[in-house]
């Protein structure tokens, strides 16, 4: 079965510390044995502290890496469709949103054809 794209948005509970950070790379070690994979751990500026984009095998695994952060941080998870795949579902339901005559069909050159 094909992973589940995430996006993680992260508010920090309290300040980090040694003890804190090392048990985090724990569970990412435990995690990562666990089907699930990081591709981006971004510290960020505004109303959130960092946004993680992950792999997983599905949404039980994406809310366990969410619940198990939960005494140090805020996680607002959400799923993540790549564009092209977002663009076939919508070209199915909706072809009448893809004309022959205008442009190309495979959305090539606009937003529904970014990866």
């Amino acid at each position: 079965m094909e992973s589940l794209n995430f996006i993680a948005l992260v508010k920090f509970k309290k300040k980090g510390d040694q003890k804190l950070i090392a048990q985090n790379l724990k569970q990412l070690e435990v995690e990562e044995k666990e089907g699930i994979r990081y591709q981006s751990i971004s510290w960020t500026l505004g109303r959130y502290d960092a946004v993680v984009m992950f792999e997983a095998p599905d949404e039980k695994a994406a809310m366990k890496v969410a619940i198990s952060r939960g005494d140090w941080a805020d996680i607002e998870t959400l799923v993540a469709v790549p564009a092209v795949e977002a663009r076939k579902l919508v070209e199915y339901v909706m072809p009448e949103s893809f004309p022959t005559g205008v442009g190309n069909r495979k959305g090539e050159g606009s937003f529904w054809a970014t990866a």
